[in-house]
């Protein structure tokens, strides 16, 4: 495994609106942290309003337009943190801070798992509260800065190319990628943080690890100033184009999960030690359909054993890289192959 710095270069005039939403955000994180909290409201000083459309909603149907547009909006990225207005009154006793991982500018996106990671940080402490919120800095968000439209593909939202020679150089470049087991996948960590020890600096000291669904995306953070750290680039012989952004976490803090290869290839299941990153395989489960990949998000796991289950939803080659139609979004629906159990043994 191989660190790769970043330059975090921060752009002052967008924001998650996900992750952070004002009022809203602080409010919810409390409500999280404990439920006695529900009735005290925090508001913090209003951001900037959205600025990207979102689709219309009945006006009698939840959520409201209002709701759908500083969901799928773009706010304002606050990089230093601002203290809350608080109405009511906080717990002496709470204390600490609740960091989240989600989509923040959906601009030009087609499904609420394409935004832009931004984490949103809330801290309270002495019957006050903090917020703050930061873009992660991968390349797939720094090209979409530069250039105005979406580079690299998301979950559901394809490159923006224009004309014939557009599309044919994005195919051809998906093409390459399969053919040559290194796909231009999105780097762009916006489904989960996990906490691990740093990686030289101060000792004891802890980052998080933002992840999703491709190894690209996985990054360091620093949950003082939600800075980008460094993206994590494996060379350990784990193979895997796709992997879960949601580890389980074993009694000794080892994080197992697995990576999956496509096509003719399946799942790579495997362990990753906390303070250096490192992955061992420990399994593999071959595919039932080589050329139709089924899709997991998440899998049950004890120190022991992972649970894989194949599902009937599989991901259509086709539609991954011509776009074309599938069932649901780029994958096929086939219950008739019934679900698939396996239990391997991770020890």
């Amino acid at each position: 495994m191989r660190i790769a710095g970043s330059s975090c270069t921060r752009q002052k005039d967008v924001a998650s609106t996900k992750s952070c939403r004002g009022p809203t955000t602080i409010r919810s994180a409390c409500c999280r942290l404990r439920g006695s909290v529900r009735s005290k409201v925090v508001r913090a000083q209003p951001q900037a309003a959205a600025t990207t459309m979102a689709p219309a909603a009945a006006t009698n149907q939840m959520p409201s337009d209002a709701a759908r547009k500083a969901m799928f909006g773009v706010g304002t990225e606050q990089c230093t943190e601002v203290e809350a207005n608080i109405v009511g009154q906080l717990p002496s006793w709470l204390n600490g801070a609740l960091i989240v991982n989600g989509g923040g500018d959906y601009s030009h996106m087609n499904h609420m798992f394409d935004g832009y990671a931004l984490v949103a940080k809330v801290k309270v402490a002495g019957g006050r509260a903090w917020g703050s919120q930061r873009y992660l800095d991968s390349k797939a968000y720094r090209a979409y800065k530069k250039e105005g439209r979406v580079v690299i593909r998301e979950f559901d939202t394809r490159p923006e190319v224009s004309g014939w020679w557009g599309e044919a150089k994005e195919l051809i470049t998906q093409l390459i990628g399969l053919v040559t087991q290194n796909p231009d996948f999105t780097d762009n960590a916006s489904v989960s943080l996990q906490q691990v020890k740093q990686l030289g600096g101060r000792s004891g000291s802890k980052l998080l690890l933002a992840m999703s669904e491709t190894p690209a995306a996985s990054y360091l953070l620093d949950p003082e100033t939600l800075d980008t750290v460094q993206q994590v680039l494996y060379n350990d012989g784990v193979p895997g184009d796709l992997t879960t952004a949601h580890p389980s976490i074993l009694s000794d803090g080892t994080l197992l999960n697995f990576s999956r290869t496509l096509p003719f290839g399946g799942f790579h299941i495997y362990k990753q030690e906390p303070l250096t990153l490192k992955r061992v395989e420990v399994a593999f489960v071959p595919d039932r359909r080589p050329l139709s990949p089924a899709w997991l998000h998440d899998f049950a796991a004890t120190d022991k054993y992972a649970v894989i289950l194949e599902h009937p939803l599989y991901m259509s080659l086709a539609s991954l890289l011509l776009g074309t139609a599938a069932s649901h979004l780029f994958m096929n629906w086939m219950p008739q192959d019934e679900v698939k159990t396996v239990r391997t043994f991770t020890c």
